[in-house]
This record gives structure tokens, C-alpha cells and sequence, in this order.
């Protein structure tokens, strides 16, 4: 079973390309890198990335959540540092990596 791994920091200029695509998607007013319920290209894994409430922080957070093909949970980013105000954008590689990009820090996030 295939894990996602936890936060690892890619610095940003590294990620032009991870960078341009996701800068590419948020052209639309419905954030077209903001889809709930992702799938990974090849169907195995789906993503959401909701905002909620931290039981441990005060605030709001954009939470990371893996699931499998069948639903079941395989990761939640319950130590989430992503502000819910703040304007995070993810997408899928072909190697069922999950970029995400926070837009207003120019951070970028792989797992």
C-alpha cells in the first residue's frame, strides 16, 4: 500500500513546472486546482482538501486528506499548518505525487 509522505518542503524555485501548472489552473474563478474529491491520474487515490477547524490550534486550516479508491482514509493532515484564508491550489503528478501550492506565501508542498 502506497503512502503519501509527510510534508515535505520543496523549495519553490525548484517547482517552475509543478509551479506553472498550478498557476495555469487558477486562470478560472472556480479555482480549478481547488476540486474536492481529486482523483490521482491513474484512479487509485483521491484527495480533499477542505477547511476546518483544528482541534489542537486556533483557526482554521486547509486540511490534506488521501483516500483509496474504495473511500477508505489513508492520510489526514490533522497537524495542518495551510490557513484557511490563505489561497492553497494542489494537483496530482503522473507519479501520484500531491503538489500543493499556497499562493500567497509561494510555498510549495509535496507528498
Amino acid at each position: 500500500m502506497k503512502r503519501l509522505l509527510k510534508n515535505r518542503f520543496i523549495p519553490a524555485f525548484s517547482s517552475g513546472v509543478i509551479l506553472f501548472l498550478l498557476l495555469a489552473g487558477c486562470a478560472d474563478r472556480k479555482m480549478k486546482n481547488q476540486t474536492q474529491h481529486l482523483p490521482s491520474r491513474d484512479g487509485r487515490y483521491t484527495v480533499d482538501v477542505p477547511i476546518e477547524k483544528s482541534a489542537k490550534k486556533k483557526g482554521v486550516f486547509w486540511k490534506v486528506t488521501n483516500r483509496d479508491h474504495s473511500g477508505k482514509q489513508l492520510y489526514k493532515d490533522d497537524d495542518s499548518d495551510f490557513i484557511g484564508y490563505l489561497n492553497v491550489y494542489w494537483l496530482w503528478d503522473n507519479r501520484d505525487r500531491l503538489w500543493l501550492y499556497c499562493s500567497d506565501e509561494g510555498t510549495v508542498f509535496m507528498w
